[in-house]
């Protein structure tokens, strides 16, 4: 947790998650001192709305992709429904 914290806003979706990633695990494996454990907890909750932020975005540039094709929309909520897939 001593490695400077770059800026969210400049984390690419990958580098985010890895972060996040990291910082979850050193709150599970309680290797974060008490006194900046809500720091990590806060960092954790701004680079979760980050991802999900980049995630976002990516799927109103699929459904434009999509919607100028003829092509149905694809959502987060139904890739995660597997019953639709053909094969």
């Amino acid at each position: 947790m001593i490695k400077k914290i770059k800026e969210i806003t400049s984390l690419s979706y990958e580098q985010a998650q890895q972060e996040l990633q990291e910082l979850l695990a050193q709150i599970e494996a309680q290797s974060i001192p008490l006194d900046a454990l809500l720091a990590a907890y806060q960092r954790c909750q701004e680079l979760l709305a980050h991802c999900r932020s980049k995630l976002n975005a990516l799927e109103v540039q699929i459904q434009r992709i999509d919607g100028g094709m003829g092509q149905p929309s694809v959502t987060a909520a139904s890739l995660d429904d597997e019953s639709d897939i053909p094969f």
